[in-house]
């Protein structure tokens, strides 16, 4: 299993298209960490809707700027198989404004 760990803070535009692109992977094999660090924008109920629609799509709501190394291993707490694959997919507003 694949796990892809995505920190989100008030990025609700660019959540979309960024989640599509992992629900189109040919991989099926995976599961996304969406770790919303206490966004001010409707981030949070956004991801609570993904979560509620694909069983492979988790969401952990924090306070705002949580320390990085507590949440990390919150998420290790979280994966299922010892033996992950890890991919960070840093989700950066400037990563995504090409797809606006």
């Amino acid at each position: 299993m694949i796990s892809i760990i995505t920190p989100v803070y008030n990025v609700e535009r660019f959540l979309p298209c960024m989640i599509e692109s992992v629900l189109a992977q040919l991989e099926q094999d995976w599961e996304l960490l969406l770790i919303d660090d206490g966004s001010t924008d409707t981030l949070g109920s956004l991801c609570d809707d993904y979560v509620k629609r694909y069983k492979r799509i988790k969401v952990i709501h924090q306070e705002p700027h949580f320390n990085v190394k507590l949440y990390a291993k919150k998420m290790e707490e979280l994966m299922r198989n010892d033996a992950l694959r890890i991919r960070l997919a840093e989700q950066e507003k400037s990563l995504w404004s090409s797809s606006q």
